[in-house]
């Protein structure tokens, strides 16, 4: 049985101006109403003439799918220039917006959601625009209901930092405001072309595909290219970014790549041939097999042996260089190469390049000083990595490993004073660190970081000695023992080593934190809060006034707090919610306390 209930407001108003614009009119009208679909679901409407709006609402979604239901605001239709909906609206079906079908003057959809996000799609330029703050809410977009027509460009405004669903259909144009951080690459490979804005910190683009901000790794390839010119500095070829590719004839990487992730050469449509440079040194073998690609690679290249794994042909060529018409770049005598258990290294051992992907067991050059940026890159890695003793950096992204479970465990030496995680911080590195507590080069770097299922990458440990048993010893630093000023903060030694935690020391309670330095002034420990004297001693058993306010510290140090306290004085006090004792007031269980703090009725 259908249901259908409108409500017709009409309200005509006319006026006359005075003086100069006498004899101008105006007229304006609202129309509203709602109705009950085939399902039992509700939409009210409302169509303004003034403003040539029509605005829908309800748990309805306007589907109409009762072929017998007329659509109730068809008479005012030709004064319908824009249609605003909640995101609970379908804006599918046998409304017909996209093609005009009932509403030959539209001109703009705008869907709204969470009250926060806004969808507007102009009609005539074929252009979508999001705006909002914050990640932009699971629901779908209108892209999602864009079976029957491309969209022309979809504008990602400032603001909007990321999206967890899907987008929905292809469009000719992406452009990416500046505050988008975080995506999902199979929801925007349905994009022609790419364009990120330069002010965005995360991303860029180059030929229309989308890269990391320095273009050293791609990222995603718009799955209708058929051909592209990769920027020249581009040193990974990111996984998944071709994915569900239309790529034709050849694909020449850029002379300089250096790491082909796993998944990049396996969904490739059409035949592709992939020219590989010499400067690949790691090629994640997983998922990178097709019957769709072959691999050209010149004759005395190494990886040869890594793509036989692949089961993907394979061609060999003497002249590699005629894929490189602008020629290969001559690398300079300082820049060339040292291998050491088949690990790469620059002449001097000084700097770690890059290991092999298939290497269970890492024996690092006893010389090495520094772990370059994308050094470790394999999806199966060694369960442990143990950083030579006399390491001093490490640079940014120097350990990857994707999708690897358990994620292995690299042992940091003492000696690193610099470290950096920017890129991944865990993100898609998927590691666990070890190192002393001490390190505070390491600790402040990646101590409170957690990867992609929010577990901590840091493991820090009172000491990583068991891993250097032959590393030199200092004869001075493994006799300290008891407080040691170093740099204007207290330390506390035992057996050579820094002390993290509570500790006591002749009767009196210190805390040291991860680093080992000691810690003054209040402090919150387990739900408790503690006050540590300047030079370190926590308060104990008693009345103490800090900064002209009085606290009661219990016998084991922690704060009372909304409590009666009862003197030496033989006389009750109250102490409030943050500890401090409560004067010239009610308290909470309708007492009343003194000047002084004392209970008097």
């Amino acid at each position: 049985m259908k249901k259908l209930g409108k409500t017709l407001l009409a309200a005509t108003v006319m006026s006359l101006a005075v003086g100069l614009f006498a004899g101008i009119s105006a007229s304006a009208a609202a129309y509203s109403g709602s109705f009950t679909e085939l399902y039992g679901s509700t939409t009210t409407w409302s169509v303004d003439t003034s403003s040539k709006t029509l605005t829908l609402a309800g748990s309805g979604t306007s589907h109409l799918a009762d072929p017998n239901q007329e659509i109730p605001w068809l008479p005012y239709a030709e004064d319908i220039e824009t249609v605003v909906a909640d995101s609970r609206i379908n804006l599918n079906g046998s409304m017909g917006l996209t093609d005009r079908k009932h509403l030959p003057n539209l001109e703009t959809i705008v869907r709204l959601y969470d009250g926060n996000f806004r969808e507007s799609y102009d009609l005539n330029t074929r252009t979508t625009t999001l705006t909002g703050k914050g990640q932009w809410p699971d629901y779908p977009t209108l892209l999602m209901y864009a079976n029957s027509w491309m969209h022309g460009t979809l504008i990602i405004e400032d603001g909007i930092t990321g999206f967890n669903g899907n987008l929905g259909n292809a469009c000719e144009r992406l452009v990416i405001g500046k505050d988008f951080q975080t995506l999902s690459l199979g929801n925007l490979s349905f994009a022609q072309d790419i364009e990120v804005k330069e002010e965005n910190p995360f991303f860029s683009s180059y030929d229309g595909c989308l890269y990391s901000k320095n273009h050293e790794k791609l990222l995603l390839v718009p799955q209708d290219c058929t051909s592209i010119r990769l920027h020249p500095d581009t040193k990974i070829i990111g996984a998944d970014s071709f994915a569900n590719n239309n790529l034709t004839g050849t694909l020449v990487l850029p002379w300089g790549v250096t790491t082909v992730e796993k998944n990049v050469f396996n969904d490739f449509n059409n035949r592709v041939t992939v020219v590989i440079p010499d400067t690949v040194t790691n090629f994640d073998p997983a998922y990178n097999n097709s019957d769709k690609v072959i691999f050209m690679i010149s004759e005395n290249n190494s990886l040869f042996d890594a793509l036989v794994k692949t089961g993907t042909e394979i061609w060999t060529t003497s002249s590699i260089g005629k894929y490189y018409p602008d020629g290969i770049p001559e690398v300079p005598e300082e820049e060339q190469f040292a291998y050491y258990d088949g690990c790469k290294y620059t002449k001097d051992y000084q700097k770690l390049l890059s290991v092999p992907g298939d290497k269970k067991e890492v024996k690092l050059h006893p010389d090495v000083k520094i772990i370059g940026a994308g050094s470790f890159y394999t999806s199966t890695p060694p369960a442990t990595i143990v950083i030579p003793w006399g390491v001093t950096t490490i640079e940014d992204d120097a350990f990857c490993f994707p999708y690897t479970n358990p994620c292995p465990n690299v042992i940091l030496p003492d000696t690193i004073t610099s470290m950096k995680q920017d890129h991944a911080g865990g993100k898609d590195c998927q590691v666990l660190f070890t190192y002393s507590r001490s390190n505070a080069a390491v600790h402040n770097v990646i101590g409170n970081v957690k990867d992609s299922y929010d577990y901590p990458i840091a493991n820090p440990v009172d000491s990583v000695d068991q891993y250097y048993p032959d590393r030199p010893v200092d004869p001075a630093q493994s006799s300290k023992k008891g407080w040691a000023l170093e740099n204007g903060t207290w330390y506390y030694y035992k057996d050579g080593h820094r002390t993290s935690g509570w500790i006591l020391d002749q009767g009196t309670w210190y805390y040291l934190d991860v680093t080992g330095a000691m810690r003054t002034g209040w402090m919150n420990y387990n739900g408790s809060t503690y006050y540590l004297r300047p030079w370190g001693g926590m308060m104990v058993n008693g009345w103490y006034q800090i900064n002209g306010k009085w606290y009661y510290f219990q016998s084991w140090g922690g704060t009372a707090k909304n409590t009666w306290i009862y003197g030496l004085d033989k006389k009750w006090y109250y102490v409030g919610s943050d500890g401090v004792m409560l004067t010239n007031t009610q308290t909470p269980d309708g007492y009343w306390v003194d000047k002084n703090g004392v209970w008097v009725r």
